[in-house]
């Protein structure tokens, strides 16, 4: 083998890890929430936001009532604008604050989980040491529903006592990524791949 079909060689396997490591993102945390509420307000939607009381992941998210399950992925900023500084308070090695909330549209009414990262995705103290890639959120079908009808009453506060949010209802943030490889992995890779070819070049000359 030539010496430029050797470094091709090399340069091919190194960069086939690095690709094959760069795609096999897992699952490292999932947040869920879910269930029945009873609301007093008359509006079609719910609103479904993730945030730190800073940075707010998905505040674009308005849900209509759906029989599908509904799925929504976040790689970049072009999904969400604020997904970088999100991700980076997920793995910043604090335990910071974590609000989920799942509300109807334009009022506070809902199910509202206000806690820490720890405690929302079980991992301690956040994601820290890991590169986050994807943050997905999947909402199984629901279904709005207002009992008894509200014939007549405008949009907003109204005296229903029994409107209500059903269905299974289960919204499922779940986060991926990788483990950040130690500094001295890239080193020894080097360190590897250059006695490699210190041995390659010295059998050559004899």
């Amino acid at each position: 083998m030539s010496m430029h079909k050797y470094l091709f060689f090399v340069g091919w396997l190194l960069g086939s890890a690095t690709s094959t490591v760069a795609s096999a993102s897992s699952l490292l945390g999932t947040y869920s929430s879910g269930g029945q509420y009873g609301f007093g307000v008359v509006v079609p939607t719910i609103d479904v936001q993730l945030s730190d009381g800073s940075v707010t992941l998905g505040e674009a998210l308005n849900l209509p009532s759906s029989s599908a399950t509904q799925q929504f992925s976040f790689k970049s900023n072009a999904d969400d604008p604020d997904f970088a500084a999100f991700v980076g308070k997920l793995s910043n090695g604090n335990n910071d604050s974590l609000i989920a909330a799942q509300v109807l549209h334009g009022t506070s009414l809902g199910n509202v989980y206000n806690g820490t990262e720890s405690a929302g995705f079980g991992r301690a103290p956040d994601f820290a040491g890991y590169s986050i890639d994807e943050i997905r959120l999947t909402v199984d079908p629901f279904l709005l529903t207002i009992v008894p009808p509200n014939a007549g009453l405008p949009s907003g506060l109204t005296t229903l006592s029994n409107p209500s949010f059903t269905g299974p209802a289960t919204f499922r943030w779940e986060v991926y990524g990788n483990a950040v490889p130690e500094p001295c992995t890239g080193l020894l890779t080097i360190c590897f791949v250059g006695a490699l070819f210190i041995c390659r070049c010295r059998r050559s000359q004899q």
